[in-house]
């Protein structure tokens, strides 16, 4: 995978660290046997912005390049991400 992700998102520059989020629905956790746990079609923002992303994740559990939403999945990643504290939030239409 990682020679994927450096090739795909990175313009193969090497890859260096990673944070990995579930957007998820109000009920899930990692403790409620319900799934899916992702609340699909929401879009993410980190702040403040640096590195490479949202990489958002598709219903196989794989990022997706193409995808522009979050999907059943939740998943959203950012590459490359100087040390710092961020402050992630998504929002939906309902």
């Amino acid at each position: 995978m990682k020679p994927w992700v450096e090739a795909v998102f990175l313009g193969g520059a090497p890859f260096r660290n990673a944070m990995v989020v579930t957007v998820g629905k109000s009920w899930a956790s990692m403790h409620d046997g319900r799934l899916p746990h992702g609340d699909p079609d929401a879009r993410t923002i980190a702040t403040p912005v640096a590195g490479v992303g949202p990489i958002y994740f598709n219903e196989d559990v794989f990022p997706d390049p193409t995808q522009l939403l979050t999907s059943l999945d939740g998943g959203v990643a950012w590459l490359n991400l100087p040390d710092n504290t961020y402050h992630v939030t998504a929002q939906r239409k309902v």
